[in-house]
C-alpha cells in the first residue's frame, strides 16, 4: 500500500486563472503598477556580494548594484513564473570561443494578458572571459549565461548573474566562492546532471560510445570508468540534446 501511495506527489503545482501558483510556500511581491516584482522574490541564499565593488558580506546591507544573483536563483524564478520550453541554439563554436542563444517560451499569465510570450538571450564564453577552470566548460557556461539573460530580460531584473561575470575585466568573480565550488564540482557530477535533465540512460550512453568506436565501450559499468576528458566531451554533446 505504501508503494502505491508513494506514486502520488505530496504537493501538486496548480495555477489559478491569473497564471499564478497557488501555494502557501510562494509569496508573490507586487509593484505599485500591479505587476510582479520578480527581483524581490529571489531568496537571499541565491544573492551574493559583488567582490569587484564591495567587501561587505551581508547582502541585506547592499544595494542591487553591489550584488550578483546565482544561477539557482534564476532557475527558481523561471520555475515559479512557468515555461513550456527552453531551447539552446549554438551560434558559433570553436576551441576558444562559444556563443549560444537561449529561447524561453513562457506560460501565459495576467501580466501578458493571457498571451504566450517568448524571450531570448545570448551568452558567450571565451578563453578571455572565463577562469582557468571555466575554460574547460565553455559550452555549459555560454548556455548558462544565455539562460540568465533570457530570464532577466523577460522578468525585468537589472541585477547581473554571478555566472555572467569573469575575472579578466568588467565584473570580477568571487575567487573564494569559485575555489570552494571547484572543490565540489566533478566532471562526472556534471555529466550525471545533464543525463538526468535529458533523460539519457547509461545504456544509451554506452551505445553512443560504441557508435563512436570508443575502446572497451561494452566494459563501461559506470561513469567512473570514463576518463575526465571523455566525461567533459559527453557533457558538451548531451547539452545540445532537447530535454525529455
Amino acid at each position: 500500500m505504501s508503494e502505491i501511495s508513494n506514486c502520488i506527489p505530496p504537493v501538486l503545482t496548480t495555477r489559478n486563472e491569473y497564471g499564478l501558483i497557488c501555494s502557501q510556500d510562494i509569496k508573490y511581491v507586487y509593484r505599485p503598477n500591479g505587476k510582479i516584482d520578480w527581483r524581490a522574490m529571489i531568496p537571499k541564499e541565491f544573492i551574493v556580494p559583488n567582490r569587484m565593488k564591495t567587501q561587505e558580506t551581508d547582502v541585506s546591507k547592499l544595494a542591487d548594484k553591489d550584488v550578483l544573483i546565482l544561477l539557482s536563483g534564476f532557475r527558481e524564478l523561471a520555475e515559479i513564473r512557468g515555461y513550456s520550453s527552453i531551447a539552446f541554439t549554438p551560434v558559433t563554436t570553436n576551441l576558444d570561443s562559444v556563443v549560444v542563444s537561449c529561447s524561453i517560451t513562457w506560460l501565459p499569465n495576467y501580466e501578458t494578458e493571457g498571451l504566450v510570450k517568448v524571450s531570448g538571450g545570448v551568452g558567450d564564453a571565451t578563453s578571455d572571459n572565463t577562469t582557468a577552470f571555466g575554460k574547460a566548460f565553455l559550452s555549459p557556461i555560454a548556455e548558462n549565461r544565455a539562460f540568465i539573460r533570457a530570464v532577466r530580460n523577460f522578468l525585468r531584473i537589472s541585477v547581473a548573474g554571478f555566472e555572467e561575470c569573469n575575472n579578466s575585466g568588467g565584473f570580477a568573480l568571487q575567487e573564494q566562492f569559485v575555489e570552494n565550488s571547484i572543490k565540489n564540482i566533478k566532471p562526472q557530477s556534471l555529466l550525471e546532471d545533464v543525463m538526468l535533465e535529458k533523460g539519457v540512460t547509461l545504456e544509451r550512453l554506452k551505445k553512443q560510445l560504441a557508435d563512436d568506436n570508443y575502446n572497451n565501450a561494452g566494459a563501461v559499468a559506470s561513469l567512473s570508468d570514463l576518463p575526465e576528458w571523455k566525461l567533459i566531451e559527453l557533457t558538451a554533446r548531451l547539452k545540445k540534446l532537447p530535454a525529455t
